[in-house]
This record gives C-alpha cells, sequence and structure tokens, in this order.
C-alpha cells in the first residue's frame, strides 16, 4: 500500500478511498480486503 501512495495523483486517491473504507459495516480497510484478513472486535475487560 505504501509503494501506491507514492505514485502521483493516482496513489493519493487510491491512499484516500483505502482509508475511507474502514466506515463500512465490517470495518475492514483496502489492505485487509487485499491480505483477506478480518477485523475483529476486542472488548476489553474490567477488572
Amino acid at each position: 500500500m505504501s509503494l501506491i501512495g507514492n505514485v502521483p495523483v493516482a496513489g493519493g486517491l487510491v491512499s484516500l478511498i483505502g482509508v475511507l473504507l474502514i466506515f463500512r459495516r465490517d470495518r475492514n480497510c483496502l489492505h485487509d480486503d487485499i491480505a483477506k484478513t478480518r477485523v475483529v472486535k476486542f472488548a476489553a475487560s474490567s477488572q
């Protein structure tokens, strides 16, 4: 993703879209989709 971000104009657009994808219901960014990973919701226990 950082290599794509260095491409003039298109790199900035891809980086912006990649970050804005976090607002989807599944919370995956573009790099999560590329790597086929999932975002896991973690709730800390209160002690």
